[in-house]
């Protein structure tokens, strides 16, 4: 066992080595009974102890768990070259098939390997520091799901349009007043919402707080006034400059060789100090947020739609477990009446309701249900969860929710004017689709042999791709894994069947109303939606 340890820890520095890093020669207390050093050379430092996480201070993505690993003294950093970024080296991709960062590696009593900043930060809090995702509160983590989602979901392309344009990394946007325009009013309607306390986990930390803190802590940084023209809320300005006198790793935000945020804006517009708060402290809630709320055992209402998909992960889960009713809610007129826009400020579906507390965003949904009443679909082993998280991020972000916004919603919604051939759209589904499969598809279920949030999340989204007319119109063929797992959950999930009959309604019914109106759909161009997804 001491050679094959010792076989195993030499081919980890050949590797780290390869990537660029010189590696200490101290050993980790399990590689010697030492307490390891760190050593910074060049673009990596590789720690001794703990926790590794793959990235870089100039990573949007990658700071919000290496922040959180920095502040907990959980390990160390392992500052990956942007060449390891996207395809990858042979040795990072040992890692990760996918390529992207940040990247996680736990060298504990099993190696335990995670990608997606999301899925990282919940796996940390869940093994390492619990009090930043409180799993004695179902409200408080509902609540910092939604946060989390919400901000990937509606405020990551404001961030490409401002912060990445301003950094040299992305395009410019053709209308960039317009461009800093929207993206001001969404900071001001998130922190409206989530930043009614101190920080989104209340008067403490939380994972979210982690995750929002580099993009926010740039939306207060001059240059995004000057060149993105961004009016960055008070709220927001006094929110870095708490997180940055609470945070004992924020200087990482500000100091890391010119590569830190503040560094590299500095070269793009005013140097100085960050935009100072107005009166924002007087509008914030000092006692719990969820104080007084009550949230029985009751089964919880599901709002949304049988043809909207991310409706259905949620409705289905429901159901099976019966644990949630569905309340027919179609997007764009039930989702603007008085009484849900007084529920959910943000009028989207799916959204939830049991006694007074609303949550929203599928993910949220789904997480919240499984623990509050359903614990098996949402395991408590961290390792477990965090394949499970890994699988939902990677579905949202990896491409594939994408996809079915180009291939799958021109179908089920229409389309509008001509913007993208949709064969163009579809050249990409297929290999994705593959690619999930072949890393998360295993096992029976992405969790192991029994359902989890996870397949409730992706199966209406399979079962979707799998019709005739979209994969006539996409001219693909499904890969045979996705074919069985919709064989299987069509067995498992008894609630499957509504995929297929809602009085007319469900996504069968009106991707077969579509058919033949659509026969030439291989041909038809389609606008798509730039804000926040309908499935």
């Amino acid at each position: 066992q001491a050679y094959v340890a010792s076989a195993l820890r030499d081919d980890r520095r050949r590797a780290l080595r390869a990537m660029g890093a010189t590696v200490c020669k101290t050993c980790s207390d399990r590689d010697g009974g030492k307490e390891g050093n760190v050593e910074k050379t060049g673009n990596m430092s590789v720690g001794g102890t703990g926790v590794e996480i793959h990235g870089h201070v100039g990573s949007l993505r990658a700071l919000g768990p290496m922040l959180l690993v920095q502040d907990r003294s959980l390990g160390t950093t392992v500052h990956t070259p942007e060449a390891t970024e996207g395809a990858g080296s042979r040795e990072f991709l040992t890692m990760t098939p996918f390529g992207d960062i940040p990247v996680m590696r736990d060298c504990g009593d099993t190696e335990v390997v995670l990608a997606q900043p999301q899925a990282i930060m919940r796996y940390l809090a869940g093994r390492y520091a619990g009090d930043l995702y409180p799993s004695d509160s179902a409200m408080r983590m509902g609540f910092i799901d939604w946060a989390m989602d919400r901000f990937e979901d509606s405020m990551l392309l404001d961030a490409e349009a401002t912060i990445s344009a301003v950094l040299g990394r992305g395009e410019r946007p053709e209308e960039p007043k317009e461009a800093g325009q929207a993206a001001s009013n969404r900071l001001q309607e998130y922190a409206k919402f989530f930043l009614r306390e101190k920080f989104v986990g209340g008067q403490r930390l939380s994972i979210a707080d982690y995750m929002i803190a580099p993009y926010l802590f740039c939306y207060a940084h001059p240059a995004l006034r000057d060149i993105a023209h961004v009016d960055c809320p008070d709220r927001i300005k006094l929110y870095v400059r708490d997180f940055m006198a609470t945070c004992h790793s924020a200087d990482m935000l500000v100091s890391g060789g010119g590569s830190a945020l503040k560094e590299l804006l500095d070269k793009h517009g005013q140097k100085g100090q960050l935009l100072t708060p107005g009166n924002a402290a007087m509008f914030l809630v000092t006692d719990d947020l969820f104080q007084g709320m009550t949230c029985g055992l009751e089964r919880c209402r599901l709002y949304g739609a049988s043809v909207c998909l991310s409706s259905m992960a949620c409705i289905l889960a429901g159901l099976d477990s019966r644990c949630g009713e569905m309340v027919p809610t179609l997007p764009g007129r039930d989702t603007c009446t008085p009484s849900f826009v007084a529920m959910s400020p943000f009028q989207q579906v799916p959204a939830m309701k049991v006694g007074d507390f609303v949550l929203a965003e599928s993910d949220a949904i789904l997480r919240f249900m499984a623990q509050a009443y359903v614990p098996l679909l949402y395991p408590r082993d961290p390792v477990v969860r965090g394949r499970i998280d890994w699988a939902l991020a990677h579905f949202q972000n990896g491409g594939l929710a994408k996809c079915a916004r180009e291939t799958i919603k021109p179908f089920l919604v229409g389309g509008g004017e001509p913007h993208m051939d949709l064969f163009e759209a579809a050249h990409s589904v297929k290999p994705k689709l593959q690619e999930f499969a072949d890393y998360f598809l295993r096992q029976k279920w992405i969790g192991g042999d029994i359902l989890t949030i996870a397949d409730y999340k992706v199966a209406p989204f399979f079962f979707a791709w799998e019709h005739p007319i979209i994969l006539e119109a996409c001219q693909i063929e499904l890969p045979p894994r996705i074919s069985q797992f919709n064989r299987d959950f069509a067995t498992a999930s008894p609630a499957a069947a509504k995929l297929s009959s809602a009085s007319g309604y469900s996504v069968k019914e009106v991707l077969d109303k579509n058919a033949q109106r659509n026969s030439q759909a291989s041909r038809v161009s389609v606008r798509l939606s730039v804000g926040p997804p309908f499935f």
